[in-house]
């Protein structure tokens, strides 16, 4: 981390090691396997506020993993000045700190990542900071690392100058399914029952929107804890309960069933039914709130009308990756998707492909939302806009 005279561009002797703090240092752990090839860095800025300024860390994706063991993502608070380590955060708890129970068998000990790698937010008037982290080795299989695995894919609350946790809330049990958290919490006073509240959003790739009390970090509306299906990988200890939200409602698909297998013919649908079962799936999508097969980066932000405080809108631009059904997204839209690129596929033509995102737009309507906007990306519901209206889901 470099500090530079705003006005030259010269370093700031007195930042640091002249001008400098090497991220890699001072961390509370040994990177491995040494300092200059262990996997551990920065995607998204430091924050500065108040004095402060805020680093969290990112590492290559979680689905990727060479080892079981890596490197962990701690959060740390610097003085904007000095570059002096203010402040630390242990995303994954050390002996005798709290959430360190949540890990068994000693798996806090060489489990890794578990960093902040979108966009940290904070409240400088009330002094706290809302860490959104991201899931620990690795994305999909957690059976060497037993437990809820706090603070994996937990909003956390510190305090901005201590760095001392205010609470949390774990938005995924025992992380599983790439459902880190993508996006910045969202700071909105809201108000609910007649009374204003300070409150923090967090929009999640589940679809889901966790809307929290952004001092006592108590949910606005209930978000209790529902059974959910477990699987059956080997070795794998699965959260038989996991939080879903009560309201608002979801903005994004978040399930899969077997009403959403083709139905063109009788004999389509059975032969889909067929597959299913002959790909073990049939159970994991019937009854599931994080969507097999599907991944979902979702980037939302408030628009408060500060006119009308109770007018709060959720803007968001979903993108459902069908990273198991790219051919369907494919013939659907027109293109091949490779590298991110579009690459028009033959039989297409710009009337046929406007029929399909205006059955998209139907069928979105019937769903209760209303598109407002398009910027034609492809994929399967690739630059398709919702809109969430705070007037029709006040509380009760």
């Amino acid at each position: 981390m470099i500090c530079l005279d705003a006005k030259n561009g010269v370093r700031i002797p007195s930042f640091g090691d002249n001008g400098e703090v090497d991220l890699k240092l001072n961390d509370d752990q040994e990177i491995l396997p040494d300092l200059i090839t262990g996997e551990i860095g920065i995607q998204s800025a430091p924050v500065v506020a108040k004095g402060t300024v805020i680093v969290g860390a990112a590492f290559r994706e979680g689905m990727t993993p060479k080892s079981m063991r890596n490197n962990k993502g701690y959060v740390r608070g610097f003085d904007v000045r000095t570059g002096k380590r203010l402040w630390i955060f242990h995303t994954i708890p050390k002996k005798g700190e709290f959430g360190y129970d949540t890990w068994e068998k000693g798996s806090a000990e060489y489990t890794g990542n578990t960093g902040v790698w979108t966009q940290i937010t904070v409240d400088e008037q009330l002094g706290l900071v809302y860490l959104p982290v991201e899931s620990p080795t690795g994305d999909f299989y957690g059976g060497h690392r037993p437990g809820n695995n706090l603070f994996g894919e937990t909003l956390v609350c510190v305090d901005l100058k201590t760095g001392e946790r205010k609470w949390h809330f774990q938005l995924v049990h025992h992380p599983l399914w790439d459902m880190d958290i993508s996006s910045a919490p969202i700071l909105a006073d809201i108000t609910v029952d007649g009374k204003l509240v300070k409150a923090v959003a967090q929009p999640s790739k589940q679809g889901f929107l966790y809307v929290f009390d952004r001092v006592t970090g108590k949910p606005i509306w209930p978000i209790p804890e529902k059974p959910v299906e477990v699987g059956s990988v080997p070795g794998e200890l699965y959260s038989p309960t996991q939080p879903i939200p009560s309201k608002p409602p979801a903005y994004s698909r978040n399930g899969v069933s077997i009403d959403d297998l083709i139905d063109f013919t009788p004999a389509l649908r059975e032969r889909a039914k067929e597959t299913a079962d002959r790909e073990q799936t049939r159970r994991s999508i019937r009854h599931t709130h994080h969507g097999d097969g599907f991944r979902r980066h979702e980037l939302a932000r408030w628009i408060v009308r500060s006119r009308n405080p109770q007018c709060l809108c959720l803007c968001l631009q979903l993108l459902h990756r069908a990273d198991r059904t790219r051919a369907c997204a494919e013939r659907s839209f027109g293109y091949e998707l490779r590298g991110g690129n579009r690459r028009k596929t033959s039989g297409d033509s710009a009337r046929s492909r406007r029929k399909r995102r205006s059955r998209f737009s139907q069928a979105a309507e019937e769903n209760g939302w209303r598109r407002f906007r398009s910027n034609g990306c492809g994929g399967i519901a690739a630059g398709q806009a919702a809109i969430w209206n705070h007037h029709r889901h006040q509380s009760g």
